[in-house]
């Protein structure tokens, strides 16, 4: 069962890169954290000295329509753009 829910989060993980890779192959996920109290993964993006943080709900993978998780990654490599150097 551990297993499986490893599988899961690596999953998410990866999806989560590709997604990114397409949108802009300069966007960097720096770091991607699932927490299991929320259900939620923290994805860290980058693109040069900016960094964005988004926020997926885990259940926005589980139905295999990736709709949701694919308009969040690209609301926030837009704004990663658009963030103050620091």
């Amino acid at each position: 069962m551990v297993g499986s829910v490893m599988d899961n989060i690596r999953n998410m993980i990866a999806t989560v890169d590709s997604i990114v890779k397409k949108l802009d192959p300069k966007v960097i996920v720096q770091r991607s954290f699932y927490d299991d109290v929320s259900g939620r993964l923290f994805v860290s993006l980058v693109k040069g000295r900016r960094e964005y943080e988004v926020m997926l709900s885990g259940s926005s993978f589980g139905n295999g329509d990736l709709t949701k998780v694919e308009q969040s990654m690209k609301a926030g490599v837009d704004r990663v753009q658009h963030q103050p150097i620091g």
